[in-house]
């Protein structure tokens, strides 16, 4: 084992053989032996050196790889307790070699030492005599001189004592010493080698995680062959797979999902992805290769690492992906940015095209005012569409437009179908509609009345000096034609400024129907030719009495309209002051204010110019509004605020301030609470507006009564025909369907693209299958609509040539079969009738006196509204006595059991009074309604807002492809059996859409 051992080491002369070879031949001669002799401490030395001390610093060595061995494994966990253990493993193994190396060292270089590690071990009776005589020697180079001791003597003492020591024992033990420190290095070297043998890169690996810092380990390490880089876009693009360069920087799209997968170069280890601050495992996809998917969110740099507990080491490269966001769409609307104003305003055009860079979802109408905002969807799309252009009427009847007292701000905007980051909202410019000013409509209605009030008092005054004239003995007589002719034209001209009130518009609010019909009746009062000057100046007195009751009841009404919304603009204010109590929120509260006050202010001056009403709250609102406007400079925004809560209190309820009467009707600056004591205020002047409402009223109420009347003879006629019950006539009426439809088959069916000849073939099949279905349900009149229908169809396609595939003989064939068949029908119907009447003679005969009752009742409407003081429109007075005639025929021919000749005469003076009858309500819509007149957008998509506009056009024949898809739809559901009591009324509405 010394052999084995000693080359570890190789003696100086094994590097230089020439010079050792010379070395040995000088010192073979005796002299040279008796000069060159060592001493027996060097011999001693020399062994320690050679044996003890070679062997200990190898196990040193040994031990150091050891420790670096199993250091590193303990440190490759990853913690930091593991870590700290293993490199004060390593350290302490170094440390080891280090302590022996030293203490080699010093042992050589100090006698005492040496013969303590040598020769006492060996010979312990020898050395303890040789450390004795040493310690002599040290005494006699002291200074035992002076004490006659001799240094000399001392010395050869002290070799001789070394001499006395056996060369075999000392050897013997040397090697017995060397022997078992070699067998703690080879114990210690077979470890580090089982261990290096198992995975000898565990040793880096954990080296480097050793050395690491802020969990990355300094030196890269490969992890991966054969990588390879795929990127699968989002699913939302339609975009394929594809490969990704692992060079260079890579442009994908956000929210692609990028695979990478490769093979690992060693098993065992825990891989991620690592990148941006953030890591995704990889895992096993069963065919020896390991996948991780990462989905790109930003711009990111990958790299492969491997994770040791709490240390990461990275390949040296890495992969760059720079991720292309998904952009909002771009909207151009047509003319924006611009203002309009509301009341100029007949209808916006919004025509606009949307943009994006992978699809439109969905195209909206956004309305905005202030804190508020109203989305309309215009179209919901697949999202595939990249491009989209549309346009959309807004009308100035629009809700919110009509509600809303700031400018409002009109966008057309669209979202993407970006299904990553959320889906984005692109804006378009704005097109900002500027509302009139609150209560500026109705002063300016208020004014343009009182004009023409005005221009009566005038006319009155006139009419009456003339009258006072005329009335004296003095006075020249006057023509009665030349009388006539000048009250005509004084009438004229004293209503000019009357009938163009009712006919204009201000600020875009037309005149309410009612007080359109009311004014309109007056003007026709005193438009009839009056018998004597007192008559006319009568009548001139009782219109103006009623315009000038008219007046106040407007401006009473409109003062209290424009109160309640001045109070909105007053929380508005509020709400505003409220955010300038928050610093952070001082800027939305300074734009808030600026919008609202200006509104605000302008309100209250037009409401004092509405009535004694208006004059009154409007002061009230002026003095609040100072108020607020000293808090706001005082940066009080609390007192601003409490003082626009208050106003806004007060114009919810507006009422006079103070009665003049001392009733309970006062404000809250009066201390009332609307108390029921107190006297009653003095009545109107004139009685014609109340009048008035009370004819309109009566009107509706015979019209409701006339429309169940209608019901109820149509019920009559029903229960007749449904009451004959016949299987034979039913048998006989399946057979005849049957072969109707049996005609019928030679003819083409629908499809698009056809010739005309075709289509009208077509078209007469679908009538004639629908004439089958209600022959077969002896639905005699719908199966008579139907065969007319079919046979005009008939005749078009018979007398087109242009080259349709259309036999002659099928049509000739259906021809024969329609007339066949609508002869019996029609004979059917005949008795039909008769049987009917009789049956239901004795019903229609009450109906007849009802009828007549009815026509009495408006007779009676028609005469109050024409000579009385409350006098009627012209129209409406018109159309009434036209409906008076019909109903009164219609009585007679139920009288004489005529049903269906009475049901239409019904059914149009229905008509006329439900025309009465909207011209007594007012067409303007409320505010919490929809607005029934907004049009559908124009490219020819329908709107998402729940409603359908009910005077859209129908295609007509052959117009476009999508006029016959219409019509197909159409044919379709007259094909299908339709049941219950609306049946044959929708088949009639449905038949008549084709014709």
């Amino acid at each position: 084992m010394g052999q084995v051992f000693s080359a570890v080491e190789a003696p100086r002369a094994a590097w230089h053989p020439a010079l050792g070879y010379a070395r040995r031949a000088r010192m073979s001669s005796p002299r040279a032996r008796a000069r060159t002799s060592p001493a027996p401490l060097e011999l001693l030395g020399s062994r320690f050196r050679t044996k003890v001390a070679r062997a200990r610093r190898q196990l040193g060595w040994a031990l150091v790889l050891l420790g670096l061995v199993v250091g590193a494994h303990l440190a490759r966990r990853g913690t930091g307790s593991l870590r700290l253990a293993g490199a004060a493993l390593l350290v302490a193994a170094i440390a080891a070699l280090a302590v022996v190396v030293v203490h080699a060292r010093r042992t050589l270089q100090d006698k005492r030492r040496l013969l303590g590690a040598t020769l006492l071990r060996a010979e312990p009776a020898i050395g303890a005599r040789a450390l004795r005589a040493l310690s002599l020697v040290e005494r006699a180079e002291a200074g035992g001189a002076e004490q006659g001791e001799s240094p000399d003597l001392a010395q050869l003492h002290f070799q001789r004592v070394l001499s006395q020591a056996p060369t075999a024992a000392l050897d013997k033990w040397a090697a017995k010493v060397a022997d078992r420190t070699r067998l703690l290095l080879l114990a210690a070297l077979v470890a580090a080698g089982a261990i290096l043998a198992f995975d000898p890169a565990r040793v880096l690996e954990g080296l480097d995680v050793m050395l690491a810092r802020r969990g990355y380990a300094p030196v890269p390490m490969p992890w991966l062959s054969s990588l390879q880089v795929d990127s699968q876009p989002p699913a939302y693009l339609r975009q394929d797979a594809h490969r990704l360069f692992t060079e260079g920087t890579n442009h994908e799209p956000a929210g692609s999902t990028i695979v990478v997968q490769g093979v690992p170069e060693r098993e065992g280890r825990k891989l991620v992805l690592l990148g941006d601050g953030r890591e995704v495992p990889f895992v096993s996809d069963g065919a020896g290769n390991v996948v991780a998917r990462w989905v790109l969110a930003r711009a990111v740099e990958l790299r492969v690492a491997a994770r040791f507990g709490d240390v990461l080491i990275v390949e040296p490269q890495s992969l760059l992906v720079e991720a292309e966001a998904d952009r909002a769409p771009e909207v151009a609307l047509e003319g924006a940015p611009r203002k309009v104003e509301l009341k100029d305003l007949q209808s916006l055009e919004l025509r606009y095209s949307a943009e994006d860079d992978h699809g439109i979802r969905e195209i909206a109408l956004v309305l905005r005012a202030g804190g508020r905002e109203d989305r309309r969807t215009l179209e919901r799309l697949d999202g595939e569409a990249k491009q989209r252009a549309g346009a959309q009427a807004l009308s100035p009847r629009d809700a919110l437009l009509r509600r809303s007292f700031l400018p409002v701000e009109v966008t057309i905007e669209a979202r993407d179908n970006d299904g990553v980051s959320g889906a984005k909202w692109g804006a378009s410019q704005p097109i900002t509609v500027v509302p009139p000013g609150i209560g500026e409509a109705e002063a300016a209605r208020y004014a343009a009345l009182a004009r023409a009030r005005a221009s009566l008092i005038a006319a009155y005054a006139a009419a009456q000096r003339e009258a006072d004239a005329a009335a004296q003995k003095a006075a020249p007589a006057v023509a009665p034609e030349a009388l006539r002719k000048a009250q005509t034209e004084q009438v004229k001209e004293a209503l000019a400024p009357l009938l163009q009130f009712v006919d204009a518009t201000f600020a875009g609010a037309a005149v309410p129907k009612p007080l359109k019909a009311f004014l309109q009746g007056q003007a026709r009062a005193l438009q009839r030719p009056a018998a004597t000057r007192e008559t006319y100046v009568r009548r001139l007195e009782d219109v103006l009495l009623a315009v000038d009751a008219a007046l106040r009841a407007t401006g009473n009404r409109d003062a209290e309209a424009v109160a309640k919304r001045l109070a909105d603009v007053a929380d508005e204010v509020a709400e505003g002051a409220k955010l300038g109590l928050d610093p952070e929120k001082k800027s939305a509260s300074s734009r808030r204010l600026d919008a609202a006050l200006p509104v605000l202010q302008n309100g209250a001056d037009s409401l004092l110019t509405l009535s004694d009403l208006g004059a009154d709250v409007g002061s009230v609102a002026q003095g609040e509004i100072r108020r607020v406007r000293r808090g706001l400079e005082a940066k009080s925004y609390l007192e601003a605020e409490l003082a626009a809560r208050h106003l806004a209190a007060r114009l919810r309820r507006p009422k006079p301030s103070f009665n003049a009467m001392g009733g309970g009707g006062g404000g809250v600056e009066s201390g009332s609470r609307g108390g029921k004591g107190g006297p009653k205020q003095p009545g109107e002047a004139s009685q014609a507006h109340q009048q008035f409402q009370e004819l309109m009223r009566e009107l509706s109420q015979l019209s409701a009564e006339h429309a169940g009347e209608i019901a109820s003879v149509e019920n009559a006629l029903e229960s007749a025909e449904q009451s004959e019950q016949d299987p034979e006539l039913s048998r006989e009426a399946k057979e005849r369907a049957d072969a109707l439809r049996r005609a019928l088959e030679d003819l083409p069916d629908y499809a698009p693209g056809q010739s005309a000849s075709e289509q009208a073939a077509a078209l007469a099949r679908e009538h004639g299958r629908a004439m089958a279905e209600s022959l077969s349900r002896l639905s005699l009149k719908d199966a008579k609509q139907s065969a007319d229908s079919a046979k005009q169809q008939l005749g078009t396609a018979n007398s087109r040539s242009d080259g349709g595939d259309v036999s002659k003989r099928a049509i000739e064939r259906a021809e024969r079969e329609l007339s066949k068949q609508g002869a019996w029908v029609e004979e059917l119907l005949k008795k039909s009738r008769e049987r009917e009447s009789a049956r239901a003679k004795e019903s229609l005969e009450r109906s007849g006196k009802r009828e007549q009752e009815l026509a009495e009742r408006a007779q009676n409407i028609s005469g109050r509204g024409s000579h009385g003081e409350a006098a009627l429109p012209g129209e409406v007075a018109e159309a009434l006595d036209r409906a008076e005639g019909l109903m009164r025929e219609a009585a007679q021919q139920l009288g004489g059991g005529n049903g269906e000749k009475a049901l239409e005469l019904q059914r149009e003076a229905q008509r006329l009074l439900d025309q009465n009858d909207d011209d007594a309500k007012n067409d303007e819509p409320k505010d919490g309604g929809k607005d029934a007149d907004q049009p559908p957008p124009k490219d020819g998509h329908e709107s998402e807002r729940g409603s359908m506009s009910q005077d859209a056009g129908v295609p007509g024949r052959g117009k476009n492809q999508k006029a016959e898809e219409f019509r197909r739809r159409v044919l379709e559901g007259l094909s299908r059996d339709k049941g219950g009591k609306l049946g044959p009324a929708v088949k009639r509405y449905a038949e008549g859409l084709l014709k």
